[in-house]
């Protein structure tokens, strides 16, 4: 059930949808603990936890359940237990049970002192509520972008080839490492007013250019206003990096973390709920 390039994956089953995500933190995990050491493990729980949330929630689904993989070349247990305590964090604001996980000790597969972290979550919904934008969204629908906490989960190699080459102040690189926004609470509101969303899109790799694809039908694209900015925090990366406007958009996800899709008579409303 679903499309291919979904960012969740669908499954009927006795009357409802199941969605499922499986994703990681990718190269966040080693910058990260290179700023803040065993302390950053607390906030990389919670990215792995929202990035995963947010893919199921671009279908409408609410969370079920989390299961998180933890694998190192030498499993260190406080290291272990920080990382759950924010994965437990962020199950509980989302009204997600944490129902299991694994501890893998690799030496030789992975480098000393490096770690990876996968989630799988699974959440449900009625069929009738399933939101669907290759089948919804029409020309001349608006897009409202629900601003990002940072780059999230993506990015991070060339943000750490920036750091490599000290081009990025160790403060403003700290900034950089806030927690994956979670928008489960913010959809959650818009539906309670039943305000007709026809796609969200949970912009992670691929940034603005590639992600919208993902949700819109065939024949149609997004159009960014002629004023739209990416946000300062990205803009000192473009500088810094020099990095093109198309690179920029394709990369990183530029301020916006989640797109909402609807038609422009809800376009005051939704922005009026999340104005500041």
């Amino acid at each position: 059930y679903g499309d291919f390039g979904d960012f969740g994956g669908m499954f009927k089953f006795k009357g409802s949808i199941l969605v499922s995500s499986t994703d990681g933190v990718g190269t966040k995990s080693i910058l990260a603990h290179d700023v803040f050491g065993n302390k950053s493990l607390v906030n990389l729980g919670k990215d792995l936890v929202n990035h995963c949330v947010n893919d199921i929630l671009v279908k409408g689904a609410h969370p079920l359940f989390f299961l998180d993989y933890f694998a190192s070349s030498n499993i260190d247990k406080d290291a272990v237990e920080l990382f759950v305590e924010g994965i437990s964090q962020s199950c509980k604001s989302t009204e997600c049970v944490l129902l299991g996980g694994e501890t893998a000790e690799m030496p030789g597969v992975y480098i000393d002192g490096k770690m990876d972290f996968v989630g799988t979550i699974v959440g449900c919904l009625d069929e009738k509520d399933v939101i669907d934008g290759k089948r919804d969204v029409k020309k001349n629908d608006v897009v409202i972008g629900l601003r990002s906490s940072g780059p999230h989960t993506n990015g991070y190699s060339l943000i750490r080839k920036l750091v490599r080459d000290e081009l990025l102040d160790d403060e403003f690189v700290k900034t950089l490492l806030e927690p994956h926004r979670c928008y489960y609470r913010d959809v959650k509101r818009i539906r309670e007013r039943s305000i007709p969303i026809h796609a969200l899109c949970h912009i992670t790799g691929g940034g603005l250019i590639e992600n919208p694809k993902r949700v819109l039908p065939d024949g149609l694209s997004l159009k960014l206003n002629d004023d739209f900015e990416i946000s300062d925090m990205f803009k000192i990366l473009q500088v810094k990096g020099n990095i093109s406007d198309n690179e920029m958009l394709r990369v990183f996800n530029c301020g916006v973390g989640m797109m909402i899709i609807t038609s422009e008579m809800y376009k005051n409303d939704i922005l009026d709920m999340f104005r500041g």
